[in-house]
């Protein structure tokens, strides 16, 4: 629920199990209410928040499953689904080992795009 691949499964997660609009706007709710909650907490507290989630969310699956089996096949091609989605995320170890000597200036990023421009004017010993 914490990561970028959130709206994909959330969209599909509603439009297997939403069976009317009240039911999908209902699931969106509480499914929203629970990113929220993973969200607004980080540390050890966070995994806790994870875990309780899961919880409910496997015992919502559950339930699903034995109310509409026929919904089983369509959830596993999914659930495959995210699993490559996710696991095509690259996982990136990053090291880096600078110096600067006399007027030298640096800029260290280990991921993602960033602009730095250095100086300016009136202000030529400044970074922007």
């Amino acid at each position: 629920m914490a990561t970028d691949a959130w709206e994909v499964v959330r969209d599909r997660f509603v439009r297997l199990f939403g069976r009317d609009v009240e039911q999908t706007t209902v699931i969106e709710t509480r499914l929203d209410k629970a990113r929220a909650e993973i969200v607004a907490v980080d540390g050890p507290r966070r995994d806790e928040v994870v875990d309780a989630q899961q919880r409910v969310w496997e015992a919502e699956l559950v339930s699903e499953l034995v109310a509409r089996p026929a919904v089983a096949t369509p959830l596993g091609e999914w659930a495959a689904q995210v699993t490559a989605m996710l696991s095509a995320r690259p996982d990136v170890t990053v090291h880096q080992h600078a110096s600067a000597t006399g007027n030298a200036r640096q800029v260290v990023q280990g991921q993602g795009s960033q602009t730095i421009s250095f100086g300016g004017p009136g202000d030529a010993d400044s970074p922007r």
